[in-house]
Parts: structure tokens; sequence; C-alpha cells
């Protein structure tokens, strides 16, 4: 491995991980291509499965990695490989030349089973972990054949079930949002893009009010002080993307609806978490406005897996509150989240059960 360049990144503060750095071009069954940033670690004492990191609505890899706070570079340091995936439209997926999706079906049909198939051939592995924030937890509720048969387990970061619940005026704004694009001239004047980037602009300008907690607001995606300041700013600076108009549309319908339906509607995923039988976690904040824990214990309820966990993290517990992003990097998520969701992926990796004499099969 001599032609092999090993770099030392942040994962938390001054502690560092080191770690070889790949980035790979994926080109989806319908020809787009997308970018997905491996990492391996240099030293671990163990080979662990893969972890699959998957952002939300608008996003991009800056969900997983800030300067100085990475659970990706997190999740290395305890020998896990990542591969921090981009979805078509974002990111450097979209630097690449990917479009913004037609449908939130894209995601779900090409570019997931495209990805899966990369890390399963460049790994050598057979099994993976998934694990998406937000909208990347509601893809993972919605994953078909063969790509089911290929993950050994799913951790769900403040993913929805049935969006909107738990919050009344989400609800409320999104059943005017789908009125007025079904019955007015507003649907033929939108742009194709939803541009998450460009309100992330305006959410920069206005941190003086929005990451003030004695400000009444009902839709931050932090808990207020939850995150430095300088963290936040990168944060909405370089994590906040866009996505097309069509996936923000299917979002407003599933938080007017309460219903996990397809664009068309003809399909209904929650069937596919009713029939879900690979371990899940669930984890989510309990002063999370966008996705408060009423929206996800649904789905909980509903996963059909008989290895489920939902972890709702809340200042009974902790003391201090949890939102949206900061569950991933907040001042505190490296102390609480983490190291639950590390020791999570720890018990159920096929490859550490297998060393430890509880699997049958060798690891691949």
């Amino acid at each position: 491995m001599g032609n092999v360049i090993w770099r030392k990144e942040v994962v938390e503060g001054e502690r560092t991980v080191e770690l070889e750095k790949r980035l790979h071009e994926v080109v989806t069954d319908d020809g787009w291509p997308l970018i997905v940033i491996h990492k391996i670690p240099r030293r671990a004492r163990m080979k662990r499965t893969p972890v699959m990191l998957v952002h939300g609505l608008g996003q991009n890899r800056f969900s997983w990695h800030l300067s100085a706070r990475s659970l990706e570079n997190y999740l290395v340091s305890h020998g896990f490989e990542t591969y921090n995936v981009e979805l078509r439209g974002h990111g450097l997926s979209r630097a690449a030349g990917s479009e913004a999706p037609e449908n939130f079906e894209a995601y779900l049909r090409y570019d997931i089973p495209a990805c899966v198939r990369m890390i399963l051939k460049t790994s050598g592995v057979k099994k993976i972990f998934y694990m998406g924030h937000s909208l990347g937890g509601i893809l993972s509720y919605c994953l078909e054949e063969p790509v089911r048969n290929a993950v050994a387990g799913i951790v769900s970061i403040a993913g929805p079930y049935t969006f909107a619940a738990g919050n009344p005026v989400m609800r409320t704004l999104a059943r005017l949002g789908v009125a007025a694009a079904d019955h007015t001239f507003i649907s033929r004047i939108l742009p194709s893009y939803f541009y998450v980037d460009f309100i992330g602009m305006g959410v920069r300008a206005a941190l003086f009010a929005l990451d003030n907690p004695k400000v009444p607001l009902h839709m931050r995606v932090w808990y207020p002080g939850s995150i430095e300041r300088d963290l936040l700013v990168e944060r909405i600076e370089k994590g906040f993307d866009r996505t097309s108009m069509t996936v923000f549309d299917l979002l407003l319908r599933w938080a007017a609806t309460g219903r996990l339906r397809s664009t068309d509607g003809h399909v209904d995923f929650s069937r596919n978490i009713d029939d879900m039988a690979l371990p899940i976690l669930f984890v989510v904040g309990a002063n999370d406005d966008v996705v408060p824990p009423e929206s996800v214990v649904e789905g909980y309820k509903r996963a059909g897996s008989p290895d489920k966990t939902l972890k709702v993290f809340s200042e009974a517990d902790h003391g201090i509150g949890w939102g949206h992003c900061d569950l991933i990097c907040g001042r505190h998520a490296s102390t609480h989240v983490w190291p639950f969701i590390l020791d999570w992926l720890k018990g159920r990796d096929p490859r550490s059960l297998v060393k430890k004499g509880r699997g049958r099969k060798r690891a691949p």
C-alpha cells in the first residue's frame, strides 16, 4: 500500500483519527453520476461492517462531518469504514453532473441501490449498516429488495414516519401549502429546484433570533444554543443544499396527510416497514420541532423487526435540549448520542459477532 496517502482528520476538538480518504463515482442505472466519500481507518483492532451515511432533504455530506466535529470520523476512529453518500443533485454529485431528482423514488430505486452495490464490491462484504438522517431515515423505511438483503441494520436519526405529527403548526402549514399547489396558479410559477441553500442564507442572517430560546418558533432544525455558533454557521453555509420541488411537494403531502405514499399515490411505503425484519434503531430529540418524537413513534411501533429500539434524547435524561441537526453535530452529541449509536452498531456487527463465536458463518 505504498501509494496510499494517510491523513489526520478531526473527530472532536483536538481528537483526531488517521485515515485514508477516497472519492468514488457511482453511475446509477438511469445514467446519473453520484459521488461517495469513502474513509478507511488506518489503525483498527478489527475490521467492522461498513456504514453508509445518507443525508436529509436538501442537505449533503456536511450532515456528517464539520471541521471541528465529525460523527463520520468518530465511526472511523472505532474501526468502521464509512461511505458518505451525496444523492443526485446534491453537493459533489451535482458538481459531477447529476440533476435534481424527478421524484423521491429516484433516490430510492436508483441512487441507494447503486451506492449499496458499489460499497459491497469495494469493501468485499455481504452486509452493510445504513445510517440516515431525516429524509435519509425515511428512505430507510422504504428500502426494497434486494437492497434490504444487503443491510445488517438501520440507524434512523430524526427520521419521521408520520411527518408533522406532534407539530400542529407544521401540519397546518403543510395543508395550506398543498391546497395552494393544487388549487391556485402557484404551482405553475414555482422553480424546479427547492433552494435550501438560499433559505440557509436567510437562516444565517437571522441567527440572532433563530438561536435564541426566548424567541418562540416551531420550525427550528436545531435546539437553540445546542451548537457552537461557528459550527452552526458552518453547518448552514456548507450543509444546506438543494433538491427538486417535486420532492419537497411530496414532503408537504406527507406532512399534510400523515401518510407515507409514493409520488403518484399508488404505493403505500408503510408496508415496507411493516415487513421490516432488520435490526433498526430510531433516534430522536425530545425538543425537535421538525421531527418530534410523535412523528417517529408510529414507525417504531409498526416496524416488524424483533430487534428494534427507540431512543429519545431529552432534557430529563441529560439536562440539555435535543433538536434535529444537533443530534449529530451538537456540542453534547459526542458525549451522549454518538456512544449510544456506536454501542448499538457494535452489538449488531456481523463481523464482531462472528469473531466472538456467536455466528456460525465466517465474516465476509
